[in-house]
């Protein structure tokens, strides 16, 4: 566990399926390999997905920043494509979002990559089937014919990969997305010195 600006945040996987309930009561994502991370307890969101994900890449996972730099030294990436750092988490690195409104009667929110299950490996649904129960999972999936699922009123502001694209609230950068660019931006910079130092 980790305490961030007075905010306990736990960056350790749940690995295998949830035979003693270590996940229930919890909001997260889940990485490809049907890993499950612990963001917050449902309902609570301290710490938000957003804020859980910009610490995750900048403090925890040298690696998947490393993957993005390169990527992103490439021509055609759009490094600003990405409008906060969980939308970087779902869409660059395909990884489910699950979490719950704030009112507990509007229930689940699912966020697939790129906002459709067919993006989903078979780890990733088998955690989402364990955690919701097959029956239920199911049944989300045919409200929504397979796209991402927000239960309730919460549906139309969030649940296509274009809103998420354009962050989770609206059209700006966030704030932490800004400082992850930037540190990205630095990282870039330093990669292509390298570069023209091996020539």
């Amino acid at each position: 566990m980790d305490i961030i600006e007075n905010v306990a945040y736990d960056f350790e996987p749940i690995v295998g399926l949830d035979s003693e309930g270590k996940i229930k009561d919890y909001d997260g994502f889940i990485d490809p390999e049907g890993n499950f991370y612990k963001v917050s307890k449902i309902y609570k969101h301290k710490p938000t997905h957003e804020d859980w994900a910009f610490y995750y890449l900048t403090e925890k996972s040298h690696k998947y920043i490393d993957d993005f730099v390169n990527a992103s030294l490439k021509e055609s990436f759009k490094l600003n494509k990405y409008k906060d750092s969980q939308a970087l988490l779902l869409h660059f690195y395909n990884w489910v979002y699950v979490g719950h409104a704030q009112n507990p009667n509007r229930g689940a929110i699912i966020v697939f990559p790129k906002d459709n299950e067919e993006n989903i490996t078979r780890e990733q649904k088998a955690r989402l089937e364990d955690y919701f129960g097959f029956d239920k999972y199911s049944s989300y999936m045919e409200k929504t014919n397979g796209h991402s699922y927000v239960d309730g009123e919460t549906y139309d502001r969030f649940s296509t990969y274009a809103q998420f694209n354009e962050g989770l609230f609206g059209n700006q950068l966030s704030n932490k997305m800004k400082l992850l660019i930037e540190k990205i931006s630095g990282l870039e910079k330093d990669k292509t010195k390298e570069k023209g130092r091996r020539r």
